[in-house]
């Protein structure tokens, strides 16, 4: 079950890189940016500044406010631990 759950992780985790990788890259083709061009606008260079500094700010604000009420307390996670250590014996 452990082995199962790791690779669940892992799985998740190489998924998610790659929907950034293609996310960014739509982002970028949409903002007009060519990198293998001689100049970019400056449309596609704000479209650049965008997507690589409001983007993760966004989602990590998102994150934030998502965990900002989790109800673990001191209490709640020192009744885990004793569980886990039960458990673990």
């Amino acid at each position: 079950r452990t082995g199962l759950l790791y690779a669940v992780l892992n799985s998740s985790s190489k998924v998610g890189a790659a929907l950034a990788v293609g996310a960014t890259f739509i982002g970028l083709d949409l903002a007009g940016f060519h990198a293998h061009g001689p100049h970019n606008s400056a449309g596609a260079l704000n479209g650049l500044a965008l997507l690589f500094l409001v983007g993760p700010a966004v989602l990590n604000l998102a994150g934030a406010a998502l965990l900002i009420n989790y109800p673990l307390t001191a209490a709640r996670f020192g009744e885990i631990r004793a569980a886990l250590a039960q458990a673990g014996s």
